[in-house]
């Protein structure tokens, strides 16, 4: 009998030990999935082989805290673009149907140390209103890295780039 009380009592521990992972990230066998108030996406960590054309020490895999740090400067760039040849501009590109802090627009996140040590925080924005075309131009995006300049790409995907030392958007 107190063989089965021990048995159920260490269930019972490892069921609650089980629970205390965030229901906010979820992860898969190369990304973690996270999901915030107006935002969602895949962390690509450190690991992970992405190619991206930035001159970099290394990599790092992004906190929770740094991807806060990001988006709320995503949504001040989404409610305030650049007007160009009165064209509305976010960062360098011309985008379709951005909504307050592109929450229309799903995520994918690459940390690296640039050449001067610094950590930067790379964002793929990818609008999926479109879902067949998205589904079609961001195949495997979950586990995949994104890149793309011409036709679909060309107002449907852009990238910025935050920098966590100084807490600036940088030019891309």
């Amino acid at each position: 009998m107190r063989y089965w009380f021990v048995f159920f009592l260490l269930i019972n521990l490892s069921a609650k030990a089980q629970s205390v992972i965030k229901p906010d990230i979820l992860r898969g066998d190369t990304t973690f999935s996270i999901q915030g108030e107006n935002y969602s996406g895949y962390v690509f960590p450190a690991k992970s082989k992405v190619d991206i054309d930035a001159e970099q020490k290394g990599r790092f895999t992004p906190t929770i805290d740094d991807i806060k740090a990001a988006e709320l400067a995503l949504t001040h760039i989404s409610k305030h673009p650049q007007i160009i040849d009165g064209k509305k501009m976010y960062g360098r590109k011309v985008l379709a149907d951005v909504t307050p802090g592109f929450s229309n627009y799903k995520r994918q996140y690459v940390g690296y140390i640039n050449v001067e040590n610094q950590k930067v925080l790379l964002i793929n924005i990818l609008n999926f209103k479109n879902r067949t075309e998205a589904k079609e131009y961001f195949k495997n995006w979950e586990h995949h890295f994104i890149m793309g300049f011409d036709g679909f790409y060309e107002y449907n995907y852009t990238d910025f780039r935050f920098n966590l030392s100084t807490k600036k958007m940088e030019d891309n």
